[in-house]
């Protein structure tokens, strides 16, 4: 399975609260990029793409759309602003269930980050063993993994090697690998 993992694109919220977290001119083209970028990887095709409820996220995933064909999208209650790495281990599961190759989640930090992190077995951002600086991806970033199923108690795994971030590139806390950069 190939699982694309985008945070929502930079919003108009905290300048313009009566907005209701809509996508900036800015987040508009983040997310146009981000599927420009899918493109220039091969991915033009997505078996179902699923969105936070939240307006930034679907106006995001709406805007991915104009590049990349979505089979199937909704929105998941999973995948709102305050999700749970589990949440989105669920949300994963389900589409392994329904034998999905190609899976895109459009949702919110630090909850994207830390089903990374726990899927790679290393400690959430915010846990006491975790790195002072937490590791997120930035608003209008993407990353591409491939997770595995795995015996309890992980259900998901993830090699860090096999992580491709459509942005800057870093590494991974308490590791010495560096995620893959993009195409930019």
């Amino acid at each position: 399975m190939k699982l694309i993992l985008v945070r929502h694109g930079h919003d108009l919220s905290p300048e313009h609260p009566e907005a209701e977290h809509r996508l900036s001119r800015q987040g508009e083209q983040q997310a146009r990029d981000i599927g420009e970028k899918l493109v220039a990887l091969g991915i033009t095709e997505i078996d179902i793409a699923m969105s936070s409820q939240e307006k930034r996220c679907v106006e995001t995933l709406d805007q991915i759309q104009t590049t990349v064909t979505l089979l199937e999208r909704r929105t998941s209650r999973r995948l709102n602003s305050e999700p749970r790495s589990n949440d989105l281990s669920a949300e994963l599961l389900d589409c392994w269930e329904n034998q999905h190759q190609t899976v895109l989640f459009v949702s919110h930090e630090p909850s994207l980050s830390d089903a990374v992190l726990s899927w790679c077995g290393l400690p959430e951002n915010g846990a006491p063993e975790s790195s002072p600086d937490p590791w997120v991806l930035m608003r209008g970033e993407a990353m591409i993994v491939s997770p595995e199923r795995a015996e309890p108690p992980y259900d998901i795994k993830l090699d860090p090697d096999s992580i491709t971030i459509l942005g800057r590139q870093r590494g991974l806390p308490f590791n010495n690998s560096i995620a893959r950069a993009g195409v930019f």
